[in-house]
């Protein structure tokens, strides 16, 4: 009685029977999976999470472990690059004991190095970090 006097009610009596229906068809395709197979997914999910909270950790141990390996070539670089040169001079000393064409050749050669040893040497560099580039960007994370 109310819904017939009441303008808002009876357009919701009129809607009613169209979103019932709506609403019997869509639950009739609704195939609910089993409780044994949702408490797996929840496990194999629980399971995943925990292993990338405990890979994290280390996946930062190894980056700072490659960071300082760098560092350290770098390092040693920087150090051993006064014994290059004063072992490329003396490779011409000693050079210069032979015959003069043979002196010449061993200057060619001398300067030839200690022009690109740093080129060398960062070639040599991204041979080293390109692996490890290409396995942080394919890595699971």
């Amino acid at each position: 009685m109310h819904a017939e006097c009441c303008e808002i009610c009876s357009e919701v009596m009129l809607i009613a029977p169209a979103l019932r229906a709506d609403y019997q068809a869509m639950r009739g395709d609704v195939q609910v999976p089993a409780a044994g197979q949702i408490w797996w997914r929840a496990a194999v999910r629980a399971r995943m999470d925990a292993v990338h909270a405990a890979s994290r950790p280390m996946t930062w141990a190894q980056g700072l472990a490659a960071a300082g390996a760098v560092g350290l070539l770098v390092a040693l670089i920087g150090i051993a690059w006064p014994s290059l040169t004063g072992s490329l001079v003396w490779i011409v000393a000693e050079a210069t004991r032979l015959e003069p064409v043979r002196t010449e050749v061993a200057a060619l050669l001398v300067d030839f190095l200690r022009r690109s040893l740093p080129l060398l040497t960062g070639v040599a560099l991204c041979a080293v970090l390109a692996p490890v580039a290409v396995y942080l960007a394919l890595s699971d994370e």
